[in-house]
């Protein structure tokens, strides 16, 4: 399986190769970046490698060292410069089944597969302490089944609890020789400083917005015009846009784009149409409605099969169909709605609607000619309506909102201040 695939992100794997080529793979990284930008794809790769017999069989074998021993550098068996597994081994064919007992990913739902039944019934909307000590501590601890090395992909890692992250710190200080530790996060900042200057830090850049508009064409995924228009939204994240052509972002576009039309004759009203709008724009539906969006989620950039831990291969974000958890679920345990951090994407997705109205509304009152990701009327109603002046102010606020939505203020009032600011800023033409 080829790095290649990993389109956009010299920086990180060069980072990566170094350490390969030094001979001394650091034993715990953690990835960030948003999603759908290739961090998860490009993990399953360097995993992949770490678990490929023919990369590891002139390797330095040592009773307490792993695939690289810590006491002296490892021969690469090939160039320096090609880091992709052979695919051909059966640790590869293993790994591209999905069955190979030495990578352990661990995902959001893996609790379903505890032991504990009380663990099983909880809403995986976190790693808890449980999970993380039945699927990584404990296992951890045994020696590899097949070769010298164990890896461990945690997907999600923003979502560990503390109680998780705490029961992890010495093992990602000093773990066992034979195992990796790969971590992947939205932000390093949303872990512990406890555990994020325990890991090795690779960021992830986000994906140029041409490079995502050609992918979204060539898919078939949407048309020229507002595959520009969900580009802008996705904010570099190829995987972003793809979720975003399943979901209602185009669909309610129009809805969101009309309700700046009253901001000014009732702004306290349509800020309480912008949190429901916002409800519905990552296109949330029940579980049992619910596609798997595994490809467009983490490994966007090639079709890809993820490998997982035994009983059953599932992706972070999979809906889970097996007979026998769903039998061990009560029905009011089952969540019916968006959680907190979809609603939180749907709240960023309405914002970056808004802001691209706007920016093509101040485009036209500066007589420049505009992005085209939005109706072209409705942008040309508003810088009819109100100077470049008034509709930069319109912009900084809903940059505000978006900043105090990162500091998890109360939405009620993010959003009504927004919608005050902006009536104030479109309501009359500057002087």
């Amino acid at each position: 399986m080829p790095f290649d695939d990993v389109k956009h992100q010299s920086a990180a794997m060069e980072r990566v190769r170094r350490a390969l080529q030094s001979g001394r793979m650091p034993h715990a990284y953690l990835f960030t970046g948003r999603p759908g930008v290739g961090r998860q794809l490009f993990a399953e790769r360097l995993s992949q490698y770490l678990l490929c017999a023919a990369r590891r069989d002139d390797a330095v074998d040592s009773e307490d060292g792993g695939l690289f021993a810590p006491s002296e550098p490892m021969p690469l068996p090939v160039e320096p410069t090609v880091l992709d597994a052979c695919g051909a081994c059966e640790d590869c064919r293993m790994f591209a089944a999905g069955t190979h007992p030495d990578y352990h990913p661990i995902y959001r739902g893996l609790n379903r597969h505890h032991p504990d039944k009380g663990v099983q019934k909880r809403k995986a909307l976190e790693h808890s302490v449980e999970v993380i000590r039945h699927f990584l501590l404990d296992a951890v601890t045994l020696r590899p089944s097949r070769g010298r090395a164990k890896v461990f992909l945690v997907s999600e890692a923003e979502r560990l609890s503390i109680g998780a992250q705490n029961a992890m710190l010495k093992t990602l200080e000093e773990p066992p020789g034979h195992s990796y530790l790969i971590l992947i996060a939205s932000s390093a900042d949303e872990l512990l400083p406890t555990t994020r200057s325990r890991c090795h830090h690779v960021a992830f850049q986000a994906l140029p917005a041409d490079f995502i508009v050609q992918e979204l064409i060539a898919r078939g995924a949407t048309d020229p015009d507002e595959a520009r228009f969900l580009a802008a939204l996705s904010q570099g994240s190829l995987g972003a846009a793809m979720q975003l052509t399943r979901g209602e972002v185009v669909a309610q576009r129009d809805a969101v784009l009309a309700s700046l039309r009253s901001v000014t004759v009732d702004p306290l009203g349509t800020s309480r149409q912008w949190q429901e709008l916002a409800k519905l724009l990552t296109g949330f539906k029940p579980p049992d409605e619910t596609e798997d969006d595994d490809e467009a989620d983490e490994a966007p950039i090639a079709k890809v099969k993820r490998p997982a831990a035994p009983p059953k291969s599932k992706s972070e974000n999979a809906v889970d169909d097996d007979d026998d958890i769903d039998d061990a679920v009560d029905d009011d345990e089952i969540e019916t709605g968006p959680d907190a951090r979809t609603v939180r994407e749907g709240q960023r997705l309405l914002l970056a609607v808004l802001g691209a109205l706007l920016g093509d509304a101040l485009r036209i009152a500066a007589g420049v000619a505009p992005h085209a990701l939005t109706e072209a009327g409705q942008a040309r109603a508003i810088a009819a309506g109100a100077s470049a002046r008034r509709i930069g102010d319109a912009i900084r606020a809903v940059s505000a909102a978006e900043r105090q939505l990162e500091l998890n203020a109360n939405v009620g009032l993010v959003f009504d201040a927004l919608a005050i600011a902006m009536s104030r800023a479109l309501g009359a033409r500057a002087a």
